[in-house]
This record gives C-alpha cells, structure tokens and sequence, in this order.
C-alpha cells in the first residue's frame, strides 16, 4: 500500500476525493489531510506519505511553494497538482520544481485513476531497482553490519538480529571467537595522498583475507585505515585453539613479502555473544595502540599486553566515545568538556595505574584524531608542529596534567575545525548569494545552476545556505525578487508586467501575489499609491 496525502483549502473537495476514488484497490491509503502547504509540510515529516495531491491556490504556503520545498529538502514525496488554473506558466513551474502531473479541475475520475496506476507503477519499479541493488551490494551490506556491532553503534532487536545472523559466515552467539585488527604501519611517512592510502588498504586487506580464508572461518570489514575480522576460535583446518599470533604473524610476513606493507597486528582475548563484539573490538584496538605508542610494528595479543585493571575498558565505554564524537561535531565544547572531565573523575576514583591512565588518555586523543579526520582538515593544519600527540602523554607525569592536555588537544582540534568550516561555508553561500542576485532576471534560475557555479553539490549548498542564511534557497530567491521588484517601482517603472519580467516572473499574477505577500500591498495599488504623492 501507497500512503497519500491530500492538500486542498477546500474541505468539500477533499471529502469528494476521499469518497469517489477507490483507494485501497488502486493500492494506496490515506495517510493524512492539510488544508495549506506549512501544514502539508509538518504533516509529511510526521506520516512519511509517498505520493501528494496538491492544490495549487492555498494560504500561507501554495502547491508550487510546497512542491519546490519537498524538492529542495529531499523529501521523498511524488507530488500531483491538482487545480483550476490553466495557464501555461503554471504548469511549467510545476514541471521546475519536479512535480510528477498536472490535473485540471474539474478532475475527471478515469483520469485521476489513470495517474495514481501510473504513479504506483513508477513506485513498483523503483523498489524493484532497490532490492536489486540491495543483492548487487550485499557484500557491503555485510560489512556496514559487522561494521555496526564492532563499534557498538547499532543495537539490534532479538528479531532483528535473527534475520541479520544467517548473512554472517560465524554466529558470535554459538562460536568462540576473537577479533584481529591489522593496521598499515604511518602511511603519512609514505607520503601517499588520499586515494593512495585507500588503494594500499585496500590491496593490504585483501592479502589479510586470502591468509586468513586459508586457515580459519571469518567475518571481516573495513574499518577506517584498518581491517577488522572477527574469527572463530576453533577451525577443523587449525586445530583448537586457533593460534592468531602465529596467523598474525603470516599476515605481517605475506604483506611484507608481496605489497612491501609493514603493518601492525592487534588481538583481543576469546569472547562468547554478539553484545561483547565492541569489547573484543576495543582490546584489538587497545593492542595496536600499545605497539604504536612503542613505535613498533609486529603483532600483539591483549591478553600479553601491560594492562593492570580488568576496568581498563570499562572506563572509557563505546558510548562516550560516541558522545565525544557528536559533541566535537557539534562543535558543542560545553558538552566535551564536561565528558572528558567526568571519564578523568572516574579514573581518580578507580585508583587508576599509570598505564590504565595512558591507555585512557591514548583513547580519548585517538577518538580526537578520528574526529578530525574526518573532517578532512591535515592534523598539521589543526595542531600545527604539535603532531606526536599520542607520544607527548608519556611525558605527563600527574592525572591532572594529562586532563588538562587532552582537553586543550580537544578545545585546539575544535576550533580550528569550527573555523576552517565556517570560513569554507561561509564564502560558498556568499558566492551562491552574488550568483543569484545577479541573475534575478532569469525566470528559470534552479538550484542545480547555483550550485555548479558555487562548486558544490545541490544537497550541500542546500544544507549550508539554510544554515548560514535561516533560509531556503527558494525564500531568499523570492525575497530577493520582490525587494528588487520594489527598488524597480521606486526607481520608476511604473509597468507590473515589465517589472515582473525583469525580475524573473514569467507570470505577473504570481509575481503579484508574491508581491502582496511581502509587502502587503499589490504591486499596481502601490504604483497607484506612490503616483498619487
């Protein structure tokens, strides 16, 4: 079933629509009503309809308005006007702004009908392409699940997870198992750029894959610069238990023998349950991160690894990690502040060791580090010479001076980010503003036109104009056009049509309406009024 909306100011026309169509054998249902486009708007996020009968002439927000908006917020609406106006202008804005028909009332049943069979089939074939795409990329599906439970950020109901179970080669809830990470030893001293670094992880992860394919059942995923595999204990081709230092050790040799990558191993201890993946993840993690602080490369299992507290990975869970993360992307320093104080508070409470302590402090300025890179800004841009960040903690010699280190690493990575992003927004926005005033007159300027001449993508500009501005592309568009329109008219145009067209409206009832909408006032009364002084 289909949900629809339906958008009229008239009741009596949306009673006549919800009696004399058969819906439910047309497959669709009605989801809700709105009698304006702001209402239609608040009432798409909340029903999630997938096709709108809208009337153009309403209040407040009309059709075309609403269809341009659903059209520039992404929303996933099919949108089918429905009106009494027949002039060409009208339907051709309707076709800009991505409208699927254009009905005149009074509408006939047959032809109402006809578009909603055509529509459902449009739908019908476009979950068909998805679900093929679903079993062309299933591999990459797989791995964005394993993905999901290694860093804790997906929780999955019982049903859920029943379903998902079966695509993975190992079941973590009736098979022992243990997570490897392998790492490419400081790609930056390489001097690879981006596409290089991916291309060797890529080559590196598929040497992993064929060295562990020949000696153990496994489930592995990307995860940043890193392969992570999750590997059952016992293999019938192994032994029990399966020995993963020496299989980590053959992924070092085959890597440095065929690809000349150094890399680094890391090896959690042996775990039962898919809820204790993120743990296992984390000691994997934890391993790798003491043989990078000791500049090394090999391979190293957690349990051989210096930790004094079984704590160690309890104090600094997956969902403060997540917590610092949004609150770092959010620029929201408060928040961060407030987190990185209360995991010190904690570790002064544990009686903490100085290792567990640095092993604390590596975490939060890995999860640093992993914030900005993300951002795709060069740690020597944000932290300028400072780069051996991980390195500088051991020189710490109190809790309260590795706090302090980590929060001013935290407070300079986010204001350099913040800086470099509002600059970076800020002239984008500026340059898409300049485009657009300066090319009022084009009655058909479109977003996509703005956005190629701003070098940037349409959802982009889109995001970035709403949060620099306060407002749509379409409103500061219209707003523009109307100031404009009425510095024309003071200047001493005194013909609606011809300041109409200057400023980009095709048609001079629009533009008028549009008009008296800002002002109050229809433009020809205010020539009238202003003649008149």
């Amino acid at each position: 079933m289909l949900r629809i909306m339906l958008v009229d100011d008239e009741s009596l026309f949306r009673e006549a629509l919800r009696k004399t169509i058969p819906w439910e054998s047309l497959g669709y249902e009605i989801c809700c009503e709105a009698e304006n486009g702001i209402d239609a708007l608040e009432k798409i996020h909340q029903y999630k309809p997938h096709v709108a009968l809208v009337d153009i002439n309403m209040p407040m927000l009309d059709g075309i308005e609403l269809a341009a908006e659903i059209k520039e917020n992404g929303l996933n609406v099919t949108v089918i006007i429905i009106t009494g106006y027949e002039e060409f202008a009208y339907a051709r804005q309707a076709i800009e702004v991505g409208v699927e028909n254009y009905l005149l009332k009074p509408v006939q049943e047959e032809q109402l009908i006809k578009v909603l069979a055509s529509v459902k089939k449009k739908h019908e074939i476009a979950m068909e392409e998805w679900k093929q795409q679903v079993k062309v990329h299933k591999p990459l599906l797989k791995e964005m699940l394993l993905n999901n439970l290694l860093q804790g950020t997906k929780v999955l109901a019982a049903e859920q997870w029943n379903q998902l179970k079966p695509s993975l080669a190992i079941d973590p809830d009736a098979e022992a198992y243990r997570v490897l990470a392998v790492e490419i030893a400081d790609p930056k001293e390489a001097g690879w750029n981006d596409e290089e670094k991916r291309l060797w992880a890529f080559a590196a992860a598929n040497i992993a894959r064929d060295v562990l394919a020949a000696e153990c059942t496994f489930d592995s995923c990307q995860d940043a610069d890193r392969l992570c595999a999750v590997v059952a204990a016992a293999d019938a081709r192994a032994g029990w238990p399966l020995d993963l230092a020496r299989l980590g050790e053959n992924i070092r040799q085959s890597l440095l023998k065929y690809a000349k990558l150094d890399v680094a191993v890391g090896v959690s201890r042996m775990r039962v349950g898919v809820g204790r993946l993120p743990e296992s993840y984390r000691e994997a993690l934890y391993a790798l991160n003491r043989l990078r602080i000791s500049g090394r490369n090999g391979v190293l299992v957690y349990s051989d690894a210096p930790v004094s507290d079984e704590a160690a990975l309890r104090i600094f869970p997956v969902e403060q990690r997540q917590q610092l993360l949004m609150g770092a992307r959010m620029n929201d320093s408060q928040w961060v502040g407030d987190l990185i104080r209360s995991i010190f508070g904690e570790i002064r409470q544990a009686h903490a060791p100085v290792e567990l302590v640095v092993n604390k402090c590596v975490e939060l300025v890995s999860t640093c580090l992993e914030f900005v890179d993300g951002t795709g800004n060069e740690m020597k841009g944000v932290f300028g010479e400072d780069s051996r960040l991980l390195g500088n903690l051991y020189e710490r010699r109190s809790i309260d001076e590795w706090e302090q280190r980590v929060l001013r690493i935290y407070s300079r990575a986010m204001a350099a980010v913040a800086m470099q992003e509002n600059q970076s927004a800020s002239k984008t926005v500026e340059k898409a503003k300049d485009y657009i005033d300066r090319n009022l007159g084009k009655y058909d300027l479109k977003i996509d036109e703005i956005a190629r001449h701003a070098y940037i993508g349409y959802g982009r500009l889109c995001e970035l104009f709403k949060r620099e501005t306060g407002v749509t592309i379409n409103n500061y568009m219209t707003d523009a056009r109307i100031r404009q329109a009425k510095r024309l008219i003071d200047e001493g145009c005194r013909s609606v049509s011809a300041v109409s067209a200057q400023v980009g409206y095709a048609d001079a009832n629009y533009f008028g309406k549009c008009f008296k909408k800002k002002y109050g006032i229809a433009p020809g009364n205010y020539i009238d009024k202003l003649l008149a002084k």
